[in-house]
């Protein structure tokens, strides 16, 4: 294995990546940002029909109604999704809805997928901080991920009904232009 493959394979190690899930051999990836946003083997993540499914692989951070235009950012800490949204008409028409946080770690795979089926029917890219996004940060951070760089991206269910999925960008986690 050449000097890239051995530098990712001490990646996998340190954040708990799994290389055996990459489409690629490891000293394929010509860079980290390549390696962090690798594609996976075929296969490795089936996916149910007719079911909302994450769209990520990431922990839950947070979950819950949208109460009053309010979101739970970490255990005594709340944002506004108008805020998040950066749309005040569009966060009203989420009122009653739920929300999930899901963070994704270094091992995590870093491509995010539709999680319905359906079409995407607008992306707002939305300039901001890039704060870290990790525990500590998310306890310490007021309004952290409404003042973080984020694509706000509008989806359309093939069923009806609306989602809003918000990749937000974090310290060492840029190109959100690229989504």
């Amino acid at each position: 294995m050449g000097v890239t493959g051995t530098v990712y394979r001490g990646y996998s190690r340190l954040f708990g990546a799994n290389p055996h899930e990459a489409a690629l051999p490891l000293d394929q990836y010509a860079s980290i940002n390549a390696f962090f946003t690798r594609a996976l083997k075929p296969g490795l993540r089936p996916l149910a029909p007719n079911a909302i499914v994450s769209p990520v692989d990431a922990a839950v951070g947070a979950f819950g109604i949208v109460d009053d235009d309010t979101l739970v950012q970490a255990k005594g800490r709340t944002y506004s999704l108008a805020a998040l949204l950066g749309d005040r008409d569009l966060a009203q028409a989420f009122a009653g809805g739920t929300y999930t946080t899901l963070y994704l770690s270094p091992k995590d795979y870093h491509r995010i997928h539709v999680p319905m089926g359906g079409r995407v029917t607008a992306a707002t890219y939305i300039p901001g901080e890039l704060w870290p996004v990790n525990v500590a940060a998310v306890t310490h951070v007021a309004d952290l991920f409404a003042v973080n760089e984020r694509i706000v991206v509008m989806l359309e269910g093939e069923h009806g009904g609306r989602m809003a999925i918000v990749p937000v960008g974090a310290t060492m986690v840029v190109g959100m232009t690229r989504l």
